[in-house]
């Protein structure tokens, strides 16, 4: 059902496979969006994710390299100093799988323009096949800035390259890129 209508009538499989897979790809203004905590003056306007070709996906495979592009306004150009961008993966029941900040890498940004995008490169998509949500924050100085209180974006990842056999677990959600060998 949908606004009190029925949404589609099928194998029972397939209807649940459309009501967790409608919201895939599904963005939310972040520019208008009310239900999230702002108390500073870096703020983000938009997030989404693109390909290596720079195309604006909402379906990726497992091994896909890709960017995940916040974009930002500042209240106070230049001033915003110390500002740590960090996203989460959550699964569909919203357990959380896993939490990067730039600062994880040493990154902190400082002296941003007025408006502009921050990007996170993500080579070899280590997420198996399902669909998953994304979460975003924004420290200044070690506090919040800027925390939307819902997901802003779903995706879907389906199986692709990550190994070079076509292997995937229904079992897990991440995927491991390591060598076997045996030791004599």
């Amino acid at each position: 059902l949908e606004s009190g209508e029925i949404a589609m009538i099928d194998d029972t499989e397939k209807v649940i496979d459309y009501y967790l897979n409608k919201n895939v790809g599904n963005r939310v203004s972040l520019s208008n969006m009310k239900n999230r905590k702002i108390s500073g003056d870096f703020r983000f306007t938009d997030f989404y994710i693109t390909n290596k070709k720079g195309e604006k996906v909402s379906t990726v495979g497992d091994g896909d390299d890709l960017d995940l592009i916040f974009e930002y306004e500042c209240k106070n150009p230049n001033d915003p100093k110390n500002v740590d961008i960090g996203f989460s993966f959550h699964k569909e029941d919203q357990t959380m799988l896993s939490v990067f900040y730039s600062s994880y890498t040493g990154k902190i940004f400082s002296n941003l323009n007025e408006k502009g995008k921050l990007v996170c490169s993500i080579k070899k998509l280590p997420l198996a096949q399902g669909v998953y949500s994304v979460a975003i924050r924004a420290l200044v100085n070690d506090s919040e800035s800027d925390r939307p209180l819902d997901f802003v974006y779903s995706f879907e990842v389906f199986p692709g390259h990550f190994y070079k056999e076509n292997h995937t677990s229904s079992r897990s959600h991440f995927l491991l890129d390591g060598t076997w060998a045996e030791k004599k």
